[in-house]
Protein backbone atom coordinates (compact mmCIF):
# COMPACT_ATOMS: atom_id res chain seq x y z
CA UNK A 1 0.00 0.00 0.00
CA UNK A 2 1.76 3.09 -1.23
CA UNK A 3 2.78 5.58 1.42
CA UNK A 4 1.37 3.66 4.39
CA UNK A 5 3.18 2.15 7.35
CA UNK A 6 2.01 -1.22 8.62
CA UNK A 7 1.06 -1.87 12.24
CA UNK A 8 -0.19 -5.20 13.61
CA UNK A 9 -2.10 -4.43 16.82
CA UNK A 10 -2.96 -7.06 19.42
CA UNK A 11 -6.60 -8.04 19.08
CA UNK A 12 -7.32 -7.16 22.71
CA UNK A 13 -6.48 -3.51 22.22
CA UNK A 14 -7.80 -2.60 18.77
CA UNK A 15 -9.84 0.30 20.10
CA UNK A 16 -6.93 1.73 22.09
CA UNK A 17 -4.55 1.21 19.19
CA UNK A 18 -6.84 3.05 16.78
CA UNK A 19 -6.86 6.03 19.10
CA UNK A 20 -3.08 6.53 18.79
CA UNK A 21 -2.46 5.71 15.13
CA UNK A 22 -2.22 8.64 12.69
CA UNK A 23 -4.57 8.79 9.69
CA UNK A 24 -1.83 7.69 7.25
CA UNK A 25 -1.18 4.29 8.83
CA UNK A 26 -2.61 1.02 7.52
CA UNK A 27 -3.62 -1.59 10.09
CA UNK A 28 -3.16 -5.24 9.15
CA UNK A 29 -3.93 -8.20 11.34
CA UNK A 30 -5.04 -11.78 11.00
CA UNK A 31 -7.82 -13.40 12.99
CA UNK A 32 -8.65 -10.24 14.92
CA UNK A 33 -12.04 -10.77 16.51
CA UNK A 34 -13.84 -7.79 17.96
CA UNK A 35 -17.35 -6.40 17.62
CA UNK A 36 -17.91 -4.00 14.73
CA UNK A 37 -19.41 -1.65 17.32
CA UNK A 38 -15.95 -1.44 18.94
CA UNK A 39 -14.45 -0.42 15.60
CA UNK A 40 -17.21 2.13 14.95
CA UNK A 41 -16.85 3.57 18.44
CA UNK A 42 -13.07 3.83 18.13
CA UNK A 43 -13.24 5.51 14.73
CA UNK A 44 -15.91 7.91 15.95
CA UNK A 45 -13.87 8.87 19.03
CA UNK A 46 -10.91 9.74 16.81
CA UNK A 47 -13.12 12.18 14.95
CA UNK A 48 -11.42 11.63 11.62
CA UNK A 49 -13.14 11.53 8.24
CA UNK A 50 -9.98 10.23 6.56
CA UNK A 51 -9.89 6.57 7.62
CA UNK A 52 -10.01 3.68 5.18
CA UNK A 53 -10.58 0.17 6.49
CA UNK A 54 -9.60 -2.95 4.54
CA UNK A 55 -11.53 -6.11 5.39
CA UNK A 56 -10.61 -9.21 3.37
CA UNK A 57 -9.54 -7.09 0.41
CA UNK A 58 -12.66 -4.90 0.39
CA UNK A 59 -12.41 -1.33 1.51
CA UNK A 60 -14.86 0.71 3.54
CA UNK A 61 -14.45 4.46 3.50
CA UNK A 62 -15.34 6.22 6.72
CA UNK A 63 -17.29 7.93 8.12
CA UNK A 64 -19.82 5.13 8.08
CA UNK A 65 -22.26 4.03 10.75
CA UNK A 66 -21.44 0.34 11.05
CA UNK A 67 -24.50 -0.18 13.26
CA UNK A 68 -27.01 1.55 10.98
CA UNK A 69 -30.23 -0.17 10.03
CA UNK A 70 -32.31 0.48 6.96
CA UNK A 71 -35.42 2.53 7.58
CA UNK A 72 -38.63 0.53 7.28
CA UNK A 73 -39.64 -0.10 3.67
CA UNK A 74 -43.28 -0.51 2.65
CA UNK A 75 -44.52 -2.55 -0.29
CA UNK A 76 -47.56 -4.44 -1.59
CA UNK A 77 -47.59 -8.22 -1.51
CA UNK A 78 -50.94 -8.60 -3.30
CA UNK A 79 -53.78 -6.41 -4.54
CA UNK A 80 -56.95 -7.63 -6.25
CA UNK A 81 -60.33 -9.29 -5.89
CA UNK A 82 -60.48 -12.81 -4.47
CA UNK A 83 -63.47 -15.09 -5.00
CA UNK A 84 -61.84 -18.49 -4.42
CA UNK A 85 -58.91 -19.96 -2.50
CA UNK A 86 -55.54 -18.88 -3.88
CA UNK A 87 -52.15 -17.30 -3.31
CA UNK A 88 -49.96 -14.46 -4.50
CA UNK A 89 -46.67 -14.66 -6.32
CA UNK A 90 -43.51 -14.83 -4.23
CA UNK A 91 -41.93 -11.57 -3.05
CA UNK A 92 -38.18 -11.33 -2.39
CA UNK A 93 -37.48 -10.11 1.15
CA UNK A 94 -33.88 -11.35 1.41
CA UNK A 95 -32.67 -7.91 2.53
CA UNK A 96 -34.99 -7.87 5.53
CA UNK A 97 -35.23 -9.73 8.82
CA UNK A 98 -38.46 -8.25 10.24
CA UNK A 99 -41.78 -7.93 8.43
CA UNK A 100 -45.14 -6.60 9.59
CA UNK A 101 -48.20 -7.17 7.39
CA UNK A 102 -51.79 -6.05 7.11
CA UNK A 103 -54.75 -6.50 4.80
CA UNK A 104 -57.04 -3.68 3.70
CA UNK A 105 -60.46 -4.99 2.64
CA UNK A 106 -62.20 -2.32 0.55
CA UNK A 107 -65.19 -4.39 -0.65
CA UNK A 108 -66.95 -7.51 0.58
CA UNK A 109 -69.98 -9.17 -0.99
CA UNK A 110 -71.75 -12.50 -0.77
CA UNK A 111 -73.84 -14.36 1.76
CA UNK A 112 -72.07 -15.47 4.94
CA UNK A 113 -68.79 -14.66 3.22
CA UNK A 114 -65.56 -15.16 5.18
CA UNK A 115 -61.90 -14.58 4.32
CA UNK A 116 -58.74 -15.98 5.95
CA UNK A 117 -55.33 -14.54 5.00
CA UNK A 118 -51.99 -16.27 5.66
CA UNK A 119 -48.50 -14.76 5.42
CA UNK A 120 -46.17 -17.56 4.28
CA UNK A 121 -42.42 -18.17 4.14
CA UNK A 122 -41.18 -20.00 1.04
CA UNK A 123 -38.49 -22.69 1.28
CA UNK A 124 -35.76 -22.02 -1.30
CA UNK A 125 -35.00 -25.70 -1.88
CA UNK A 126 -38.55 -26.88 -2.52
CA UNK A 127 -40.71 -23.81 -3.20
CA UNK A 128 -43.14 -24.98 -0.53
CA UNK A 129 -44.87 -22.32 1.57
CA UNK A 130 -45.46 -22.49 5.31
CA UNK A 131 -47.62 -20.11 7.36
CA UNK A 132 -45.83 -17.52 9.51
CA UNK A 133 -48.81 -15.37 10.61
CA UNK A 134 -52.49 -15.07 9.79
CA UNK A 135 -55.72 -13.18 10.26
CA UNK A 136 -58.91 -15.21 10.02
CA UNK A 137 -62.66 -14.67 10.13
CA UNK A 138 -62.79 -11.48 8.03
CA UNK A 139 -66.38 -10.80 6.99
CA UNK A 140 -66.41 -7.14 5.94
CA UNK A 141 -64.59 -3.97 4.98
CA UNK A 142 -61.75 -2.84 7.23
CA UNK A 143 -58.06 -2.94 7.99
CA UNK A 144 -56.83 -6.13 9.63
CA UNK A 145 -53.39 -6.78 11.12
CA UNK A 146 -51.87 -10.05 9.93
CA UNK A 147 -48.94 -9.73 12.30
CA UNK A 148 -45.22 -9.21 12.68
CA UNK A 149 -42.56 -11.84 12.14
CA UNK A 150 -39.03 -11.31 13.50
CA UNK A 151 -35.83 -13.05 12.39
CA UNK A 152 -37.32 -14.34 9.13
CA UNK A 153 -35.21 -17.23 7.82
CA UNK A 154 -36.77 -17.04 4.33
CA UNK A 155 -35.70 -15.17 1.18
CA UNK A 156 -39.26 -15.13 -0.18
CA UNK A 157 -42.75 -14.71 1.20
CA UNK A 158 -46.24 -14.82 -0.25
CA UNK A 159 -49.79 -14.62 1.00
CA UNK A 160 -52.49 -17.19 0.56
CA UNK A 161 -56.19 -17.03 1.31
CA UNK A 162 -59.25 -19.15 1.79
CA UNK A 163 -62.79 -17.91 1.23
CA UNK A 164 -66.12 -19.41 2.19
CA UNK A 165 -69.80 -18.55 1.95
CA UNK A 166 -72.18 -18.17 -0.95
CA UNK A 167 -70.68 -16.17 -3.87
CA UNK A 168 -67.91 -14.62 -1.72
CA UNK A 169 -65.93 -11.71 -3.11
CA UNK A 170 -63.34 -9.58 -1.32
CA UNK A 171 -61.31 -6.72 -2.79
CA UNK A 172 -58.06 -6.63 -0.83
CA UNK A 173 -54.61 -5.12 -0.66
CA UNK A 174 -52.04 -6.93 1.45
CA UNK A 175 -49.19 -4.60 2.39
CA UNK A 176 -45.99 -4.99 4.38
CA UNK A 177 -43.47 -2.94 6.30
CA UNK A 178 -40.03 -4.55 6.35
CA UNK A 179 -36.81 -3.74 8.19
CA UNK A 180 -33.33 -5.14 8.41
Amino acid sequence: MGGFSTVTPPSSSVSATLNVISTNVAITATNVNFPMSTMASALHSIGSDNWQIFINGASIMTPIDLQARYKPTGFEIYSGTVTANGSSTNVNISLYSVIRTMVNVTASTGVNQMLNIYLNGVYDATGNSVPLASVTGITGVGIYEIGQVNDIPFNYINVSWTVSGSSPSFTITVAAQAMV
